[in-house]
């Protein structure tokens, strides 16, 4: 999971990377490098931490017309200069900068040994420069050298090459994101569009298992085939709020805060849209839903809206454990597949596997112009914004929005639903004005604990478990969620006296819940009520309004804050927790 851009063209070319890969820092910040072609000198300078550290004036880097830049998140080898990108050829002339992983890298890395090549670093990507230039010192053309090398690779990667004797950019894509943009006699190209996006949105999504060169213009070939291929440029609507916003210390508050907004314009799209996808929903005989990590738990609490509201029975999964289910699979099925990136690997595989048995794919994406989107039959973007903390907030509660609406929708209520919705967007605004000192002192109180644990019946069972996700997450706490009836079949084992544990309480569920609340209680626990009435149960007490319907897209609001104001107080950065990066595109 890195980030990588490139740029051919007028400008200053290492400014402007150094620019996008700080639009990229959410995809890696361990480590960062860039690499200039300056009078057919390779000019590369690496280093060690968040390239939003680190400016131009930071680095022995010159003016130039062609740069690329990489920033990390470790896969293989650790967080070193040495094991930075761009990684560079034994003679020096080549650099190459790698999303993804090389499954062959040993025997290819043993191979080259045998051919008199040494290695500097512990990363898989160190045999793609050391290859091309053996193919070159073998006589062949860099073109040629390019394509047998890439050849030769078994895995996943989106490469940039440059080799300091020609003015171009070398590129190759199987199963990681790139894309090319064009601008006024200038290319970019990158994992991301929002890397280049101030300057042009009119670009070229690379599928797999192609390669290419970029001079004046982009040429652009098959891996399989060897021949030259042409593929139309395309615009890409972006954001509003795509800019960054200097003045903001914190992106994960910022997004908290957004989540009324961002509900209002997720689901202010086409009705007849959402009647074209609950007509194939109504048509089929199994639906699934898939996702990892945050998406993975919208999906959960959709099978609860599915069940109460459409009363159709549907199974989600992670999308990392699709195994068996693939035998499920088939022409009556619909797989609604969810992903904030829209290159979340593991989901891009479970929606392969269900293309190939014949299902129907209805994928739930924010970022267009992804994988996901071209891959899927059906598409519903989020319409969230951008999204720079790592931790997903308002792309969680777009993504509950829209499936809450598509729920209803099938039931024939979509009016209701949008309306439903729109007043949910009150309540949520209430939640984050009225409930933040008293979320801020929960905090306070609770933050040098060790342990959390956070209960819930229905479908508050899924806020829970994304609930703790989020403390675990950002403040590097413990945290376990899960249904209350669970609590005595093994957690309550682990209650001791001041633990918290966040009770999650529904009209429906309260009578049960609460009776969970006081096995915790009994057992010197520390209880942190959130419900819409108070009881002596509680501790702490975070209030929610009372509404009828949707009560899942409140109850996960003030877990967010909660888990924002624990890491503050831990000392923790909430837009970059350690360890994690937002788009985990290996598997």
């Amino acid at each position: 999971m890195c980030g990588i851009i490139g740029y051919r063209g007028s400008r200053d070319a290492t400014a402007v990377v150094l620019e996008g890969l700080k639009k990229l820092e959410y995809r890696g910040y361990d480590s960062f490098g860039v690499a200039s072609l300056a009078v057919n000198k390779l000019v590369v300078f690496k280093q060690v931490g968040a390239i939003s550290d680190f400016g131009y004036a930071d680095m022995p880097l010159t003016r130039t017309n062609l740069a690329v830049g990489h920033t990390r998140w470790a896969t293989h080898g650790a967080v070193t200069t040495a094991n930075a990108h761009p990684q560079l050829s034994n003679d020096g002339k080549i650099a190459v900068l790698h999303n993804g992983i090389i499954d062959n890298w040993e025997a290819l890395r043993q191979l080259l040994v045998h051919e008199g090549f040494t290695f500097s670093s512990g990363t898989d990507t160190e045999v793609i420069p050391n290859l091309i230039q053996l193919y070159i010192s073998k006589g062949y053309a860099f073109h040629d050298a390019m394509r047998t090398t890439l050849q030769h690779l078994h895995g996943s990667y989106a490469v940039i090459v440059l080799h300091e004797d020609f003015d171009e950019i070398a590129f190759a894509k199987v199963g990681s994101p790139l894309l090319v943009g064009r601008g006024d006699n200038e290319f970019f190209i990158a994992s991301d569009l929002s890397a280049f996006a101030k300057y042009t949105t009119n670009v070229v999504v690379l599928p797999d298992f192609h390669y290419g060169f970029i001079t004046s213009n982009v040429s652009l070939f098959s891996l399989d085939s060897e021949s030259r291929v042409e593929i139309p440029y395309q615009t890409i609507a972006v954001d509003v709020d795509e800019e960054e916003d200097p003045a903001i210390q914190q992106y994960m508050l910022k997004e908290i805060m957004e989540q009324p907004r961002v509900l209002l314009r997720a689901i202010d799209q086409s009705k007849d849209r959402f009647e074209l996808l609950a007509e194939i929903i109504r048509k089929s005989q199994k639906v699934f839903f898939t996702g990892c990590g945050t998406s993975f738990h919208a999906g959960l609490a959709a099978s609860y809206f599915f069940a109460s509201v459409a009363k159709i029975n549907c199974t989600p999964f992670l999308s990392s454990e699709t195994g068996k289910l693939v035998e499920f699979f088939d022409d009556k099925s619909v797989l609604i597949a969810l992903s904030q990136s829209g290159e979340t690997a593991d989901v891009l595989d479970a929606v392969k596997l269900a293309k190939n048995r014949g299902a129907v794919v209805i994928a739930l994406v924010n970022v267009q112009g992804t994988t996901l989107p071209l891959l899927a039959d059906h598409t519903l973007y989020l319409r969230a914004g951008v999204e720079r903390c790592v931790l997903s907030t308002k792309t969680f509660t777009a993504q509950l929005g829209l499936l809450y609406l598509l729920a209803h929708t099938v039931a024939g209520n979509f009016s209701l639903a949008h309306t439903i919705l729109n007043q949910l967007a009150a309540s949520i605004q209430e939640v984050l004005i009225t409930q933040a000192a008293v979320i801020r002192q929960v905090a306070e109180k609770t933050y040098n604990n060790s342990d959390y644990f956070i209960i819930g019946r229905d479908f508050a069972s899924a806020c829970a478990v994304e609930g703790a996700l989020k403390i675990k997450e950002v403040s590097y706490i413990h945290a376990e969620g899960f249904a209350g009836g669970e609590l005595k079949h093994g957690t309550l084992a682990l209650v001791r006296e001041s633990i918290p544990t966040v009770v999650l309480v529904t009209p429906d569920t309260r009578t049960r819940i609460l009776s969970n609340a006081m096995e915790v209680k009994s057992r010197k626990g520390c209880i942190i009520g959130v419900d819409s009435l108070p009881n002596s149960v509680f501790d702490y007490f975070i209030q929610i309004p009372h509404v009828s319907e949707g009560l899942s897209l409140l109850l996960c609001i003030p877990l967010q804050l909660l888990a924002y104001n624990l890491a503050i107080l831990r000392g923790c950065d909430p837009d970059k927790p350690r360890n994690l990066a937002k788009s985990v595109t290996v598997q």
